[in-house]
């Protein structure tokens, strides 16, 4: 038998405000494995010290709030560092206090470093803005939207991968600028204490605290006014605990919480070693203990026998043993409770008539009386049967057959659960097909499981299966909200408040229309409001009114910008005028018209780069001349939408052409053809330099811009 870590030498206490607390009361951690023996004590808190937890994250907060991203990216970085010194020593107590095999500890304690350095490569997104530009006529505001951490958040993570689903939260709240209280699983505290102790020893007194102890005393992490979210991961029932709690004080919340996971396997699976291993490690993992493990198995029926024969090879080399002893390849299960009722409901599909087959041996010695269960297949039992509806959460798998793929779909998405799902061809198309109908919050293709999660993306189940998403900008953003700051444009400062509110709305005029998305905005137009004069309630002294031209000023009879802009303007505000008047449509769907009548087929990026409008204005455009049944939109290839016009779309054409060209006369109308040769040419020149220059300057061109005109 391998070395074991005595229970003398397992021994964690509580961490508050930078110090190390024991407390004489103790929770006692016993081996799943092997009945009677402890593996250690932990701290068990009273509610006094949850209360000192909660002040001391309160008391460090300000100032870790006032951090950047980048400055506490480098606090964290630092605290990290050195944290794999002990990790073989960590594998091997969460082994035996878990119940899982050394090497799941030790990836377990990996898979938490991985997760912390992902974060830290968003430093730099952490204090990003946008701003919202004020809209000349229109919305005559500038805000910028910013992000802001919200203050302290208790992050509560379960026995089975304590510390990698740790660090799915903890270093996201961190670099979010929170203050944290972490709170270990009460049946296996011991190894995620000691590698949240060595990292909080690192970091300013207060920023994350350790805090373990009997359920019954932790309900001030959670309605304590100053805690101002909770992370929690955990079953079902308990998510439902931990919300109600905290609706008492209105505390946020973020649920990652049980799932009944399908994997579909398709006519076309691909089934060779590879993928059987995948398969296996999917479901029996840790001895099935995982939340984003296959629950429920749906395969063609004509690949069924295949499948189970697959997995049986693999069964019948299953070795259940104690985590450390070399060759084991299953532990126990965690819990004598989870045990019962994996028991109970492999028992009633046997009752049922089900074909259940059990594999392996049950370890005596020692062992024997451990919470060790033989792993099962249950092959087609009764959709009703608990082993099929409920999270089993053990080693046992229902196999079931389906015959066409609308049926598979359906089986999947009956459930209660939406964590993950995964479906299993060898065609691309049918992969996104069928994953794109599964309701859930991630699906994998030929692939399962926690250790093939992709840990940069966001992860969060749909129904019952969660609230929130973790990991990532996405996970980040989670542990902050959003603050608006607006700054009135300075023409309007004196505006009244409905009068800014009739400005915000585009109105031009009492009783006049509101602007249509397709209009073009002036850009030397302030916004107008045809209304008495308002009142200000600025009060400025009469000798700082700037009374006479400045000296250094524009010439606007000859500002080259000034007279292209109001010729512009007048045009397309005739233009849209009588579009809108005629045919109910503005100058942009007549733009979009145009565009597909000298480009069949051109997609909405094409047509956006053609007319130089933004996409956004195009895919409005696109969508009042769909539904007027003036164009279609077809499927292309790589996800592609080409359009064309329909009949109905080329007599608009025809319509309205003469109302364009009319414009164009007006401009040819004291010209030659000499002279209109001449004046396109400098325009095409114009516009070129123009975006040689704008590109060169590394700015946005219009058509990634809100509007038009920038």
């Amino acid at each position: 038998m391998s070395e074991t870590i005595t229970a003398a030498a397992v021994r964690t206490g509580l961490y508050i405000g930078g110090e190390e607390r024991f407390t004489e009361a103790v929770l006692s951690v016993s081996d799943p494995a092997k009945p009677g023996v402890i593996v250690g004590e932990a701290a068990a808190a009273s509610t006094e010290d949850v209360a000192d937890a909660v002040a001391a994250a309160n008391a460090a907060y300000p100032a870790w709030s006032a951090l950047s991203g980048p400055e506490r990216a480098a606090a964290m970085a630092e605290a990290i560092a050195g944290i794999a010194d002990e990790r073989g020593e960590d594998a091997a107590i969460l082994s035996q206090e878990n119940g899982k095999i050394r090497f799941e500890g030790f990836i377990d304690a990996l898979v938490f470093e991985i997760r912390w350095n992902l974060a830290l490569m968003h430093a730099d997104e952490i204090d990003a803005t946008k701003t919202l530009p004020v809209v000349p006529g229109h919305i005559p505001v500038s805000t910028e939207v910013a992000y802001q951490p919200l203050g302290v958040v208790t992050v509560i993570v379960p026995f089975n991968w304590p510390i990698a689903i740790l660090g799915a939260a903890l270093p996201h709240a961190l670099l979010a600028g929170r203050t944290v209280i972490e709170q270990p699983p009460p049946s296996a505290p011991l190894a995620t204490a000691r590698v949240v102790q060595r990292i909080a020893e690192k970091l300013p007194a207060g920023v994350l605290n350790i805090v373990t102890g009997k359920d019954e005393n932790m309900a001030g992490l959670i309605q304590n006014t100053d805690v101002a979210k909770v992370c929690f991961t955990g079953s079902v029932n308990g998510g439902k605990r931990i919300m109600e709690m905290a609706s008492k004080t209105l505390t946020r919340v973020t649920l990652e919480l049980g799932g009944n996971d399908a994997a579909i396997f398709l006519d076309d699976a691909v089934l060779d070693d590879a993928h059987f291993d995948r398969i296996f490690a999917a479901i029996y993992d840790t001895t099935g203990q995982i939340c984003m493990n296959a629950k429920r198995v749906f395969v063609h029926r004509s690949r069924q026998d295949e499948l189970v024969a697959g997995l049986e090879a693999r069964l019948n080399k299953v070795k259940l043993g104690y985590g450390l002893d070399e060759g084991t390849t299953m532990g126990p299960l965690h819990q004598a409770a989870q045990k019962a009722f994996v028991e109970e409901i492999i028992q009633e599909a046997k009752d049922a008539g089900a074909d259940v087959r059990e594999y392996g041996e049950l370890p005596g010695g020692d062992l024997a009386g451990g919470n060790f269960l033989r792993p099962a297949l249950v092959v087609n039992p009764d959709p009703t049967l608990r082993v099929v509806t409920q999270e089993q959460f053990g080693p046992v798998i229902p196999i079931i057959a389906f015959d066409t793929e609308d049926e598979a779909v359906a089986l999947a998405n009956d459930t209660w659960g939406g964590l993950c799902g995964s479906v299993w061809t060898d065609s691309a198309d049918a992969a996104n097909r069928v994953g794109s109908q599964l309701v859930c919050g991630y699906v994998w293709v030929n692939d399962h499981g926690a250790t093939r999660l992709d840990l940069r993306a966001p992860f969060g189940g749909m129904k019952q299966s969660g609230i929130g998403r973790e990991q990532g900008i996405e996970g980040i953003r989670a542990f902050q909200d959003t603050r608006s700051i607006a700054t009135m444009y300075p023409v309007t400062r004196a505006v009244g408040p409905l009068l800014f509110i009739h400005a915000c709305a585009g109105a031009f005029r009492r009783g006049g229309r509101s602007p249509h998305p397709s209009d073009t905005l002036d850009p030397m137009r302030p916004p107008m409001i045809n209304s008495d004069p308002p009142h200000s309630d600025t009060r400025v002294e009469e000798d700082a009114l700037v009374t006479e031209p400045l000296p250094d000023r524009i010439d606007p009879d000859n500002f080259t910008p000034r007279l292209l802009a109001l010729l512009s303007n007048a045009l397309v505000w005739r233009e849209s005028h009588e579009l809108r008047r005629r045919f109910n449509l503005g100058t942009n769907d007549w733009r979009v018209i145009s565009a597909l009548a000298l480009r069949p087929g051109s997609a909405a990026t094409d047509v956006s780069d053609f007319i130089g409008v933004n996409k956004a204005v195009v895919s409005k455009s696109v969508n009042v001349l769909t539904a007027r049944g003036l164009i279609f939109l077809m499927e292309g290839p790589r996800g592609s939408r080409p359009m064309y016009l329909t009949s109905a779309g080329s007599l608009m054409h025809s319509d309205m052409l003469p109302i364009s060209l009319s414009n164009q006369d007006l401009i040819h109308e004291e010209l030659d053809d000499d002279q209109i040769n001449i004046l396109n040419g400098y325009l095409r020149r114009m516009i070129s330099r123009v975006r040689q220059v704008q590109s060169s300057d590394g700015l946005p061109s219009a058509t990634t811009l809100g509007d038009s005109t920038p």
